[in-house]
């Protein structure tokens, strides 16, 4: 399995995704309809990270990218 610092993009989502709408916004961030560039629609969470968040933020990634079950929304990257 790819790891959580592998799975961290470096480029900007915007040059990937066009944002189609606003799905949803809670206490973490909000949640993007999205078009990739090879045309599939995808969700896209942006959140609200400050300094205190990160370390928590880290075993999520690491915990999404191990994460395959068909029940679950598939995660695919973080920039």
């Amino acid at each position: 399995m790819e790891s959580a610092l592998a799975s961290l993009a470096s480029d900007d989502p915007s040059e990937n995704y066009q944002f189609l709408e606003k799905c949803g916004e809670g206490s973490f961030g909000t949640v993007w309809r999205a078009r990739h560039k090879k045309g599939s629609i995808v969700a896209i969470k942006k959140l609200f990270i400050d300094e205190q968040s990160t370390p928590e933020l880290k075993k999520e990634v690491q915990f999404m990218t191990e994460l395959s079950h068909p029940n679950i929304v598939r995660f695919f990257s973080s920039y």
